[in-house]
């Protein structure tokens, strides 16, 4: 899906995507900023690659567990219910974790970059 059409979805009376898709959104961006600088600055960070790579599928795996919420709650099946809240739980626990690894590496760049081009992750 593009820019526009995730934003116009956004903007819908649909429940997805969230504001956990969001969130992890969020950090792709924040990474995406910290990668300009890295290669502004010639420094390869294959750290902040793989953020940005793991929080681009926590965008769609947000959108996955509250699918998955909302199918259990269809059903009569109070396990099946409590797995998926469980799962959908951990979703914004990762998101939150490798944003704040995205914070700790763009400190990082923020001492070691293009003084030009810092203020883009200040």
């Amino acid at each position: 899906m593009g820019m526009k059409e995730f934003l116009d979805k956004l903007a819908s009376k649909d429940p997805v995507p969230g504001g956990g898709s969001v969130s992890a959104l969020s950090g792709v961006l924040a990474s995406c900023l910290g990668l300009m600088v890295c290669n502004l600055s010639g420094i390869p960070n294959r750290k902040l690659e793989n953020l940005r790579s793991d929080l681009e599928d926590l965008v769609e795996k947000d959108e996955e567990a509250f699918k998955e919420v909302m199918s259990a709650y269809k059903t009569k099946n109070k396990e099946l219910k409590n797995e998926a809240l469980k799962k959908a739980s951990l979703v914004p626990l990762e998101t939150s974790e490798k944003c704040l690894e995205v914070l700790k590496e763009l400190k990082e760049i923020s001492k070691k970059g293009k003084k030009s081009a810092i203020t883009d992750i200040g």
